[in-house]
């Protein structure tokens, strides 16, 4: 299966009227956060060198000995940085914590600052989103810059995305705001880092950008799908699920809140009680599936209106196993009726829609696929 490596599946098991069928998607149904502890927090029971600011503000002096920053391992340039408690003047964008990766001032070639780093598990050749807020703290717009390195493999391995995130000049009143950095994995393991790219400089050499709520999620659609399976007679009548009786068996599949995507296929079983229909497969874009199940009908009233796929039907496959292939079995007629021509033994269906799917993060997009066959 194109994308085999990328995706999960999300098997849906449809009620029909005397028979099921297994419905597999693509599915990343909600993107799953990779980062642990993006918010920085953590039992200040752990804290070794701290203080008290006042105002609510207490620091941890952290350095490459007092690793006391949860899930993520502390490298120090020079000197300290500070992990922050903020319950007073400066809160933290989330939770009760975010992190300054310069420390207290020190002197020229003691400036104290230093990076952290975090091993994420990554599914290599899938595009992701990292982000970070942050709120510029110095008047000197250099201190607050942070550069965000994404490395291949090792924490030490090929840098394989880079930036650096310059807020500009602030103060302790400064807003958050938010920085982004995209990336393909190429590895099954990836490693975020943030660092202070150069020795702070006076004035205000003991402070910089608070970092807080640092997230990676991947940057694939949001897919959602439905699905519905009636009875249907060119008549109108006689809408029963008995033998000799015709049904319709579609699905549809929208993004629902994500980038545009291609290269997916979405796989189903044909139940051994039905005969499939030759040449009924049909691709229409832009329709949502209403919930008819047993409701009778013709395969046109059922589509609800949404804005198109961007898709075409694609590569069509079949199977006479199963959902899950092989795909080398050509449908060939069984028997006839005035309806068409049916074949007994096709057991599964393999779709690979062409084209790119629409972006979907305004608006949904969608399309549906059905086809019919006679219940044995």
């Amino acid at each position: 299966m194109s994308k085999s490596v990328t995706r999960k599946f999300l098997n849906v098991f449809l009620s029909c009227i005397g028979f099921c069928i297994l419905l597999c998607l693509p599915s990343d149904l909600k993107a799953t956060e990779l980062v642990s502890n993006g918010s920085l927090e953590a039992d200040n029971s752990l804290w070794g060198q701290n203080a008290d600011l006042g105002n609510g503000l207490r620091v941890d002096r952290l350095n490459n000995s007092e690793q006391d920053l949860t899930d993520w391992t502390i490298v120090m340039i020079d000197g300290q940085m500070e992990w922050m408690l903020h319950d007073g003047s400066l809160p933290a964008y989330d939770g009760s914590y975010s992190l300054e990766l310069i420390g207290a001032v020190g002197s020229p070639g003691n400036r104290n600052y230093g990076r952290i780093y975090q091993a994420l598990t990554t599914v290599s050749g899938v595009q992701y989103r990292l982000s970070v807020w942050l709120k510029p703290r110095s008047s000197t717009a250099s201190n607050n810059d942070i550069l965000a390195n994404i490395r291949n493999a090792s924490s030490s391995g090929t840098i394989i995305a880079t930036d650096t995130f310059s807020p500009g000049s602030g103060s302790d009143s400064a807003a958050w705001e938010n920085h982004t950095l995209d990336f393909v994995a190429s590895s099954t393991t990836t490693y975020i880092s943030f660092e202070v790219p150069a020795e702070p400089i006076a004035p205000q050499a003991g402070q910089g950008s608070l970092v807080d709520n640092i997230s990676v999620t991947s940057l694939m659609p949001v897919f959602t799908s439905t699905s519905a399976n009636y009875p249907y007679d060119v008549s109108g009548d006689n809408l029963k699920a008995i033998p000799g009786q015709n049904m319709v068996i579609e699905w549809g599949l929208k993004n629902a809140g994500g980038p545009p995507d291609s290269g997916f296929t979405m796989a189903t079983s044909v139940n051994s009680n039905l005969a499939f229909k030759i040449g009924s497969l049909t691709f229409e874009d832009g329709c949502e599936v209403a919930n008819v199940n047993g409701a009778g009908g013709v395969p046109s009233s059922t589509c609800v209106s949404i804005n198109n796929s961007g898709l075409t039907l694609g590569t069509v496959e079949y199977s006479n196993v199963g959902e899950s292939g092989p795909w080398t079995y050509t449908p060939s007629a069984d028997f006839s009726d005035p309806d068409g021509s049916y074949d007994n033994d096709v057991r599964g269906i393999r779709v690979t829609p062409g084209g790119t799917m629409n972006d979907g993060s305004s608006s949904p997009v969608g399309f549906r696929i059905y086809y019919q066959g006679q219940i044995k």
